[in-house]
């Protein structure tokens, strides 16, 4: 036996799975996922929007794995079941991501694979046969491009194959696959694809024997939010010590504290707008400190109960399904790799004003719960801005127990005084997405 051929039907593979990594601005996207609402118009594949009611039906309906199937329909003409399109995370609504992994199927038993372990020609391929009306078949002009994958494919299984028998030891040194991107599939769908849309690459999946799905087996999955903002900055007052004392009482409603700072901090969002933007940045309307916001950044590291920090409907969730007995408090608890921002100023004509900052938090770990990073950028802006404590972050981390003592979660009164803001969806991105094992050829 060579490759994928075998006689045992049973051992053959039952389809290609195509892996892309794909970017796009999702500020006129609802979400990563299919909603079961959207109405499904082939005739929109075009991608025409030619007017501004055109624009905002989108903004409504649409969502990245239906412009996804779209492109994909039109191109194979497969149902969306066959295709079965699959992402990695699903980003909420104006996410965006610039490593977003994502599946789809083509099956083997629409290659008409004969004995000798060739397709029949995709004329062959495109007659039904009389009565079979629901056969799925192929479009002709995406036949040669699976055709070239699938042969790509069993040459690789067969080399490995034979590197196997020959040296085991050596097999396991060339175990990753060498990166062979489906350039002809990716342009195919490119043109498909609306241009906020972009797929960066295309290769196959290789183990035969483990069907890939993208939200399984993930190793390390890293988010970046970028946000803009004015550097918190008094009147006659360089020395940032005696800044960070003033800070909390610049909070206070007293007219005559908030007098102490520079005007400009108080002139809102609309000095930080850059044409570049692209709904891509948090422009940030108060002014913040930056090195409180490396402080508390540092706080949240290592492995906490996140409970405080998830959407409030995935907490109701666990309240309304937990029993007394049970313990639930391991349901949020992850492991967070990293948590560092970097913070670069921009260069402004007017030297006397107070900096204007570019932070861009970068967190990894294995998952993140809905809305999670959104919470924690939002409550590290709270403390920056002195609406919140670097000590309230222990408290909603649930860190503060003694041995032997289970310490329960904090009261509503005290949530209450500690309410957790989600930053905007405009700033966060899904950047990367790496697996326990690379089988992607």
């Amino acid at each position: 036996m060579s490759g994928l051929s075998n006689n045992s039907k049973s051992t053959q593979l039952p389809a290609l799975t195509f892996v892309m990594t794909i970017e796009y601005n999702g500020f006129e996207y609802a979400g990563f996922q299919r909603q079961t609402a959207t109405h499904i118009d082939t005739s929109s594949c075009n991608h025409q929007r030619s007017n501004k009611k055109a624009r905002k039906s989108k903004r409504t309906s649409s969502t990245i794995q239906h412009e996804i199937e779209m492109a994909l329909q039109q191109y194979t003409n497969l149902s969306i079941a066959t295709l079965r399109v699959r992402g990695a995370g699903r980003t909420d609504k104006g996410v965006h991501a610039t490593g977003q992994v994502t599946a789809f199927d083509i099956p083997l038993e629409l290659l008409n694979i004969d004995d000798n372990n060739c397709i029949i020609c995709a004329e062959d391929t495109n007659s039904k046969e009389e009565g079979d009306i629901n056969k799925e078949i192929l479009s002709k002009h995406c036949m040669k491009h699976i055709q070239d994958a699938y042969h790509i494919l069993n040459k690789h299984i067969s080399s490995t194959k034979t590197t196997t028998d020959n040296d085991k030891k050596t097999n396991d040194k060339k175990n990753t696959a060498t990166f062979i991107d489906l350039w002809q599939i990716r342009r195919a769908l490119s043109t498909r694809l609306p241009t906020d849309i972009v797929i960066q690459s295309i290769r196959l999946y290789t183990d035969i024997y483990n069907p890939f799905e993208p939200r399984n087996r993930i190793q390390c999955k890293t988010y970046m939010y970028n946000l803009r903002f004015r550097c918190l900055a008094y009147l006659n007052d360089d020395d940032e010590s005696s800044s960070n004392e003033k800070q909390s009482s610049c909070t206070s409603p007293d007219t005559t504290n908030r007098a102490q700072l520079h005007p400009i901090c108080n002139s809102g969002p609309h000095l930080l707008r850059r044409i570049t933007d692209q709904n891509t940045v948090w422009l940030c309307q108060w002014p913040l400190n930056p090195s409180l916001i490396r402080q508390a950044c540092n706080m949240f590291v290592g492995k906490h109960n996140f409970v405080n920090f998830v959407h409030k409907d995935e907490r109701k969730k666990t309240n309304s399904t937990s029993n007394a007995e049970e313990d639930t408090s391991s349901d949020h608890v992850i492991d967070l790799f990293e948590f560092s921002v970097d913070i670069q100023s921009e260069e402004e004509e007017d030297t006397s004003l107070p900096p204007v900052m570019n932070a861009t938090f970068t967190l990894k770990a294995k998952g993140f719960h809905r809305s999670m990073v959104r919470l924690l950028v939002g409550f590290v802006v709270d403390v920056a801005r002195g609406k919140q404590r670097l000590e309230d972050i222990p408290i909603l981390l649930l860190d503060e127990k003694e041995e032997d003592v289970i310490v329960k979660p904090p009261t509503a009164e005290t949530l209450a005084s500690l309410k957790v803001h989600a930053a905007p969806a405009c700033g966060l991105c899904l950047t990367k997405v790496e697996y326990e094992h690379d089988n992607f050829l």
